[in-house]
């Protein structure tokens, strides 16, 4: 939760795929990825979400913290969409400039960030009804 990669903690603690996944079990493969999900979703609450949510990348933030999940790598992107995002496209960013700034790349981060330009752009006024974009 300091900042560790993700991967160092699982290998530290034991819990990742140390064998070829054909020798484990379903069952042990789906505990092994869950825990690792919950894992990453700490760090997505934690210190990686801060760090989207004062501007930095989401690439360079899930990379830095070995997030690898579609899920964890989502959420982050999400955050960054509901924070900073907003903030930029109320300044008047365009979705390729958002998406670009902070490394949104996750088809559902990118349909909500679409989302929010249209509604500015289309009713004048930012996500809490804050003045013109323009």
């Amino acid at each position: 939760m300091r900042g560790t990669p993700c991967s160092e903690v699982e290998e530290d603690h034991g819990f990742w795929l140390r064998h070829p996944t054909r020798e484990l079990s379903l069952a042990t493969v789906f505990q092994l990825w869950r825990t690792r999900l919950e894992l990453e979703m700490s760090i997505v609450h934690g210190p990686a979400g801060a760090r989207v949510m004062r501007g930095e990348s989401c690439d360079t933030v899930a990379s830095e913290h070995g997030l690898t999940c579609d899920e964890a790598v989502l959420a982050l992107e999400m955050k960054a969409v509901g924070t900073v995002g907003s903030g930029m496209v109320l300044r008047g960013a365009t979705f390729e400039q958002t998406a670009l700034a902070l490394g949104i790349h996750c088809i559902e981060a990118r349909v909500e960030l679409h989302r929010l330009v249209e509604t500015c752009q289309t009713e004048g006024t930012g996500v809490s009804g804050e003045p013109s974009c323009e």
